[in-house]
């Protein structure tokens, strides 16, 4: 994000994951098969640290992954200007915080479609939050948005 608009310029608590550094692993790294449709669930591919499984209704493409490379402080250190302007509908709702969280979590990965739907929703609702909104470029600029 831009540093204008980064919510807390204090180091992490944690060790910081830079996501958008990752290396990516793309439909071309599927045997030719596979390659249509993990194209159309995630063209720009994953992060090789993701950790894929396939459900009972994967269709191909494996959309749940067991999450285990952020560290577990991500989740319950809160940085002390977390905003959340999303989860507490611009503060009117209360900061909710997790007080556990299991080391290995099993998490269901969005489809384009499924993001660019819940991107479209939360763009009409705050706009004027989301405007001037910048790429994040590790996981800790999320907590500008969302809470736990």
């Amino acid at each position: 994000m831009a540093e204008s608009i980064r919510m807390n310029l204090q180091p992490a608590p944690h060790p910081v994951v830079y996501a958008a550094n990752f290396p990516r692993v793309h439909a071309d790294n599927f045997p030719l098969g596979d390659r249509a449709t993990f194209s159309k669930y995630y063209p720009y591919g994953i992060p090789v640290t993701y950790k894929m499984m396939h459900g009972a209704h994967s269709q191909g493409a494996a959309q749940t992954y067991l999450e285990d490379h952020l560290p577990v402080g991500f989740y319950t250190t809160v940085p002390p200007k977390a905003r959340a302007y999303i989860s507490t509908a611009n503060g009117s709702r209360p900061f909710r915080k997790l007080d556990h969280i299991l080391p290995q979590r099993r998490v269901h990965l969005w489809s384009k479609d499924e993001i660019q739907t819940i991107c479209n929703s939360l763009r009409k609702v705050y706009w004027n939050e989301l405007k001037n909104m910048q790429q994040p470029h590790c996981w800790d600029d999320l907590w500008t948005y969302f809470d736990a």
